[in-house]
């Protein structure tokens, strides 16, 4: 069982995060792992190991079946998730599928027990499951998620949660959750690049010399960092890892203004009055897909994103961007 307990970092008021020009540079520099607490680097291993986790593994597929007709198990938006799309019938002539159905399984989202336990939570149309997998978080049990969501979830026709329907799935589920396949293996999930790496792994470069707090260290695909004592949170950014769809992504080719190239990968800058963003399709010339009939489209594409504090023209945000492109695409 992974033991994590609670952590007192060094708390140094330092300058905002050394954000200049990363792509230039020489040699590599000692791991930002020595500059966190052992607590962090403990969580850091924690989140390494989940990353490791083929989250269709933790889902009875069979009990999933007996819900409906499955059409797709696989890849999701979020790269901690699996999930499962049934064939929900139309209702006549009209596009709208029959209300009150299922219609997705997701499974994979991890959080600390708030103190409610294991619980089926009802929303308007969907019923959320969170399952006790017997780790231990930092201040706290670990807790794993199951979504189902109900067709029509967003209409006034469609109210019924599907907690009976959700429940019969976790409890059929409920041996696989110790023993969880390897994403490496996974049929289902696409086999790209991006999962497999460290959302911190910009860090080497970017908070160079800088004694840093890891503020999401739990969590596998993002890295929420500052420099150690800076409580104000100039010097904070987010780093997360994310699939888009290929048919929801801008074409390789797209001249749209709004693009620009961050180390050849087509990219999104957008700065609001709160904060600057940076997306980076940075798998967008190499989509990937599952290995089986059901999860042989859509096509995927790794995407980075960065967020930080608005400054003009996200100078800072954009170098944090450049750096963690950089890592991905020399990462083997």
């Amino acid at each position: 069982m992974l033991l994590v307990s609670s952590c007192s970092p060094e708390s140094t008021q330092g300058e905002a995060v050394k954000a200049g020009d990363t792509s230039q540079s020489s040699g590599p520099l000692p791991s930002y792992r020595e500059r966190v607490s052992p607590e962090t680097r403990r969580e850091l291993d924690y989140s390494a190991n989940l990353r490791k986790i083929d989250p269709c593994s933790l889902v009875d597929l069979n009990a999933a079946a007996r819900l409906g007709k499955v059409k797709y198990v696989g890849t999701d938006s979020a790269l901690s998730d699996c999930l499962i799309e049934f064939d929900v019938p139309k209702t006549g002539a009209d596009s709208d599928a029959v209300p009150g159905l299922p219609q997705s399984i997701s499974v994979g989202t991890r959080a600390q027990d708030d103190g409610n336990g294991p619980r089926l939570m009802t929303d308007e149309g969907m019923c959320h499951g969170w399952v006790a997998t017997g780790q231990q978080r930092r201040f706290g049990a670990e807790l794993l998620g199951y979504v189902l969501v109900m067709s029509g979830f967003q209409s006034v026709r469609s109210m019924r949660p599907g907690c009976e329907e959700l429940s019969l799935v976790i409890d059929a589920s409920r041996p696989l959750i110790s023993h969880p396949g390897e994403r490496s293996a996974s049929q289902k999930l696409a086999q790209a690049k991006l999962p497999r790496l460290d959302p911190c792994g910009a860090l080497d470069v970017v908070t160079a010399g800088q004694k840093i707090e890891v503020l999401s260290a739990e969590t596998p695909y993002e890295c929420d960092f500052r420099n150690a004592g800076d409580y104000s949170n100039q010097s904070r950014f987010d780093i997360s890892f994310w699939n888009a769809k290929l048919a929801q992504t801008p074409h390789p080719a797209d001249l749209d203004p709004k693009y620009t190239k961050i180390r050849g990968a087509l990219s999104i800058v957008e700065q609001s009055a709160y904060q600057c963003t940076v997306n980076s399709y940075v798998g967008l010339d190499d989509p990937t897909v599952g290995r089986d009939e059901t999860s042989a489209l859509p096509q995927w594409v790794d995407v980075i994103k960065v967020t930080g504090k608005p400054e003009s023209g996200c100078t800072k945000v954009v170098s944090v961007a450049t750096e963690a492109v950089r890592q991905y695409q020399e990462a083997s």
